[in-house]
């Protein structure tokens, strides 16, 4: 395909030029732990002690005219500004004859300078590679980011570390409720059954003494008394 060979060539180009005439050296996004944050459009590069993203936006004179291709455009500046922590450079790349014949209309420069983004030209006719507009350097460097990674990888074991933890001491403390709530219903029951126990005894003793006060042995000069046997009698009715 045309459109996908020139675009291929435009990224084997761009890499070339800045690599042996620039000095840049490439790296892997694994290198900077910044995997899932790019695109297979952006290409990161090594400057010293410095680290360079440059997002290569492919487009066609056919659809550079197109809405969508400004807000693309403005969408890419907007990631790269939010990437700006982790380089030191960042440079947006077109192809030159897209450039030079509708730069203003897919390309706010004011944009791109308050961004601190550069921007790059592509000829792939003349096989250069032009700096239109230089990028604003950043403090941020790669040793930083490279010793920050680890930590980071640290830090996420000891958190699934701590919530396997938590699982296994949550699920301990609801055996022990459980094992609480089982003890307090076992304490009721014995406590119930206890207390029946000591009525039936007190129910018997009353009886009891009912039975024994009137079989009282009484004294010899009371037990001929016509009262006392009135009394019973009054006290069974």
């Amino acid at each position: 395909m045309e459109v996908g060979s020139k675009a291929v060539s435009l990224e084997e180009l761009l890499k070339r030029k800045l690599t042996e005439d620039w000095g840049y050296r490439i790296l892997l996004p694994e290198e900077v732990g910044l995997k899932e944050e790019l695109g297979e459009d952006d290409i990161v590069l090594k400057d010293a002690d410095n680290l360079i993203l440059v997002s290569l936006i492919q487009i066609d004179l056919s659809g550079s005219l197109s809405p969508k291709v400004r807000k693309r455009v403005r969408g890419e500046i907007g990631r790269l500004a939010r990437l700006s922590a982790y380089f030191n450079k960042a440079y947006i790349a077109l192809p030159e004859e897209v450039l030079k014949l509708h730069k203003n209309k897919i390309i706010d420069v004011e944009l791109l300078r308050e961004a601190g983004i550069g921007l790059l030209s592509i000829n792939l006719l003349k096989g250069e590679v032009r700096q239109l507009l230089p990028p604003k350097p950043r403090s941020s460097s790669r040793a930083e980011r490279v010793d920050v990674t680890p930590l980071l990888k640290e830090m996420e074991s000891k958190i699934r570390k701590l919530e396997l933890l938590y699982d296994r001491l949550e699920n301990e403390l609801n055996e022990i409720k459980k094992e609480i709530d089982n003890l307090k219903v076992r304490i009721e029951i014995t406590n119930t059954s206890r207390s029946k126990e000591e009525e039936i005894p007190k129910a018997e003793e009353e009886s009891g003494r009912e039975v024994k006060i009137e079989d009282l042995e009484l004294p010899s000069f009371m037990r001929d008394n016509p009262w006392l046997e009135v009394l019973r009698r009054r006290g069974r009715e």
